[in-house]
């Protein structure tokens, strides 16, 4: 629509705006101008969550038939490791939520709009369609609205678009209804601010129907993915169950067979449940997530699940915006192309050459006067405060010594034109106070105030004629620097007469460069990712010269050809076609917020687990269908933030990269737990299995079996936990998703583990029949053999790989060091104590006990080392062989 049917379908006019009668009305009708927040995670939801998952299910249900069978310790003490794991995440989680809800302040804005003929201030949730929006500098736009009234309006629209550059807008303009986002040019959008010029505009859509509670309802309509780990949790459980059931059925039919008592094999069965479902499973996982949470929390990174910790291990592919993200957001001075001779000189460089000063001086006082920054005393330091642009070059000229304050008080602004469709620059008019003389400053589109000057500065502050070579070379030094991917502005003077020209002719100065510098970190952080495997990609709406610049600045590509797509060319392509070519490019331009979903959604769709990385309202659809979602800095946008797993607390994303980091020991961590824990759980079920097989003979009592799972489960997984990092864990590729947390064939070999374990005990336990006979010795001696095997398999679980120690230090991990020790510490009390013994059905062992146990030990450990190792020189043939 043009401006004036815009105004007519909304019923009002630009002089008067609303009256307080309809503005009244239509508040009641179509609600508030808000979009309404999320409600954070209840605390009941996060409690719940906690006790999800088949190896919790199991314990719980193994404590209920506890119950009913009267075992009411066995249950009690199952349910408090239940309630412990609960404890640990809901703290943990809860934690990270509260810091979370702590950055987001709600905040009442009054917004200038013209209501009843007269101007005035209203509360920002109070707009409504039809109001008249007052557009002046700096200045939140408080809804879409369509613009009436222009005078060379600058708007900056990156936390909606994600360009960078500020925009200019018309009113006179009419778009066609599938006109981008970004180039609505007659519309300005909520969340936008005014950077210079001054218009009107007619407010269209509030709340939910602006651009950006569109891509907030989008958003909550997206199911956020479960992580790798929680899936490979919830496998693994599901295997569990069926291990666990085919176990206690074939054990309690075995027993029932050879005429043992039903009610003692119900008991028994249960207790081989208990076995069998790792009670330290869930509670190990947590406390290591919590552990790696802790590292980051202190690193300034906040993780709001637990399970994403171990995600940003799993990223195979990484999108970030560039605004804001890669880039600071904000302009800086980088390189003068100064006078006739466009001799490049670095904005840090100037003292290197002081036969340039008097031109670059000029220039810099251009940047000043031609200008509307304002101008702040901070202490020692003179500030800028204005456009992005203008503040950049403001600031480069207090850096090379110019005193604003004096150079506008001598320069009085006389008169003032603003840069406009067709003349691509501003132009200032001031008067000398002291002589009257005038001065045109201009500054602008190189192209265009090139054209305008028939003269121009050389070395030293004099002036010459430019001629056709002059300008060829001062055209094609711009364009370099444009083709950059900076932003280059032109400069030029003239000393006025009466009617504002210098002789006629402007002076060339030069042109300035200036950048959207990358953002600390970025560029080790890129590193980083590739060696650890991860493929970053760049999505962004700016321009695809702009973004190419930045790519090859930070290395985004490695050594390969960087391959650059705009998002128009994937607007027809099939899904299928979208996740071919999306696995192959590296950049990302000019995409809306739609299409940054479509590319996240396209490389999952090929198989990749997806992290994103953005900070503005644009990328939140995106942040929330990625695997992995980073919201970057305590300013990133509420959308960005509420949707995110992970929040870096600041702008140094090489915390990124620690995250990374920490979620792969997090997984290896996890990985030697949960090796352990099921290789060991399985040598108990094989040798209860064993022991109800034997005529005659007596079983391991249900307490000795809940003793065993506390001691040698808990306290050895936990000390695994925080087992140091692998040395290479920065240059393994991250693992596909189809990979498992365990595959098939490291549980055969957790199962050949199992055996050799097992097979140890069977033979203590046999020389304890041999010597004793059926009955509490028989049982100590086997007791203490299963401890002792399983506390020193501990140690062969250090590496996650399943391979043997070699040359590390086989106690190296301090933690697990103590854990050992206080587990035997604790298994020696329950030998030496008397009740204890009673509580657990056994007696107190011989000197020959003690040493049948501890060479089991021994000789279980040897044993599986070195199937390890003959495991790992297979695996090294394989390799050599397929080289070859």
């Amino acid at each position: 629509m043009s401006a004036g049917s815009a105004l007519m379908a909304l019923a009002t006019d630009t002089a008067r705006g609303l009256s307080a009668e309809a503005a009244r009305e239509r508040l009641r009708r179509l609600g508030p101008n808000a979009i309404e927040a999320r409600p954070p995670t209840s605390a009941l939801a996060m409690l719940a969550r906690q006790f999800t998952g088949l190896p919790v299910g199991m314990l719980l249900g193994a404590s209920a038939v506890s119950v009913l069978t009267g075992d009411l310790l066995d249950a009690a003490v199952t349910v408090a490791v239940v309630g412990g794991n609960a404890s640990i995440g809901f703290a943990t989680e809860s934690g990270s939520e509260r810091i979370i809800r702590s950055m987001t302040v709600p905040q009442t804005s009054l917004v200038p709009v013209v209501r009843s003929g007269l101007g005035t201030l209203v509360r920002q949730e109070d707009i409504v369609p039809g109001d008249i929006l007052v557009l002046k500098p700096n200045v939140v736009v408080a809804a879409d609205a369509r613009l009436i009234e222009t005078e060379q309006l600058i708007v900056n629209e990156a936390l909606l678009t994600g360009e960078s550059e500020p925009v200019e807008k018309s009113a006179e303009a009419v778009c066609g209804p599938s006109t981008p986002l970004a180039e609505r040019r007659n519309l300005v959008h909520k969340g936008s601010f005014i950077v210079s010029g001054a218009g009107r505009a007619v407010v269209v859509a509030t709340g939910a129907r602006t651009e950006v509670g569109r891509i907030d309802t989008e958003t909550r309509a997206i199911e956020t993915p479960r992580t790798p780990l929680e899936r490979d949790l919830d496998n693994l459980g599901s295997k569990l169950a069926l291990v666990s059931l085919a176990a206690c059925g074939a054990f309690f039919l075995t027993g029932f067979i050879g005429g043992r008592p039903l009610i003692g094999m119900l008991k028994s069965a249960v207790a081989l449940a208990v076995a069998a479902v790792p009670e330290g499973l869930p509670v190990t996982a947590t406390t290591t997530l919590a552990i790696g949470l802790g590292e980051l929390r202190r690193k300034g990174v906040i993780v709001r699940r637990l399970e994403a910790v171990e995600g940003l291990g799993s990223m195979q592919v990484v999108c970030f915006d560039k605004t804001g993200t890669l880039t600071e957001n904000r302009m800086r001075l980088e390189h003068f192309h100064a006078g006739r001779a466009a001799r490049l000189i670095g904005a840090h460089e100037t003292h290197r050459h002081v036969e340039m000063a008097p031109v670059i001086d000029r220039m810099m006082e251009v940047a000043v006067l031609c200008s509307e920054v304002v101008f702040e005393r901070q202490g020692d330091r003179i500030a800028p405060k204005g456009s992005s642009t203008e503040a950049a070059l403001a600031q480069g000229a207090v850096d090379h010594g110019i005193d604003p304050f004096a150079l506008r008080k001598r320069w009085g602004l006389a008169d003032i034109a603003y840069r406009s469709e067709t003349d691509r620059f501003m132009r200032s008019v001031h008067l000398d106070r002291a002589s009257g003389r005038k001065l045109i400053a201009v500054k602008g589109d190189p192209v265009q105030v090139l054209s305008m000057c028939r003269l121009a500065i050389t070395d030293r502050g004099k002036v010459s004629r430019l001629h056709a070579d002059d300008r060829r070379r001062i055209q094609g030094a711009t364009d370099e620097l444009a083709g950059r991917g900076l932003r280059v502005l032109g400069f030029a003077i003239a000393e006025g007469n009466d009617r504002g020209r210098a002789n006629g002719a402007l002076v060339w100065l030069g042109a300035a460069a200036l950048k959207d510098p990358v953002a600390p970190g970025v560029k080790s952080l890129v590193t980083r990712l590739r060696g650890a495997g991860i493929r970053p990609i760049m999505i962004t709406g700016d321009q695809a010269a702009t973004a190419h610049a930045i790519a090859m600045e930070i290395g985004l590509n490695g050594d390969r050809p960087l391959r650059v797509l705009e998002s128009r060319a994937l607007e027809r392509l099939r899904p299928e076609l979208l996740a071919a070519i999306a696995r192959s490019t590296d950049v990302f331009a000019r995409v809306p917020p739609s299409r940054k979903l479509r590319i996240v959604e396209a490389l999952q769709s090929s198989g990749l687990i997806v992290g994103m990385s953005g900070d503005g309202f644009n990328d939140a659809p995106a942040l929330r269908a990625a695997d992995i979602a980073i919201a970057v800095g305590r300013d990133s946008a509420s959308a960005a933030r509420d949707v995110a797993d992970i929040i870096v607390d600041g702008h140094d994303l090489g915390a990124i990269a620690d995250g990374v980091e920490q979620g792969r020991t997090i997984l290896s961590n996890i990985r030697k737990a949960v090796h352990y824990l099921i290789s060991t759980n399985l040598s108990e079920i094989i040798v209860l299995v064993a022991e109800s097989l034997i005529a005659g003979d007596q079983l391991e009592t249900p307490m000795e079996l809940l003793w065993l799972n506390l001691i040698t489960d808990i306290l050895p997984a936990l000390g695994l936990a925080f087992e140091p990092p692998e040395p290479d864990v920065m240059s393994r590729p991250p693992r596909s998703s189809q990979e498992p947390l365990l595959a098939m064939s490291d549980l055969r070999h957790a199962a050949l583990e199992s055996a050799v374990m097992a097979g140890g005990v069977i033979g203590a336990h046999a020389f304890g029949l041999a010597r004793y006979g059926p009955g509490p010795q028989t049982r100590t001696v086997t007791f203490l053999s299963l401890v002792t095997t399983q506390l020193m398999h501990a140690l062969a679980c250090r590496h996650d790989r399943f391979e043997p120690l070699g040359g590390r230090t086989l106690f190296g991990n301090g933690t697990l060091n103590a854990a050992l020790v206080g587990a035997t510490a604790l298994q020696a009390l329950a030998v030496a104590s008397p009740p204890l013994r009673r509580l657990l059905g056994i007696s107190a062992p011989s000197l020959v006990d003690l040493v049948v146990a501890g060479g089991t030990g021994l000789a279980a450990f040897a044993a599986n080392e070195a199937m390890l190792a003959a495991r790992l020189r297979r695996a090294r043939d394989l390799e050599e062989v397929a080289r070859a």
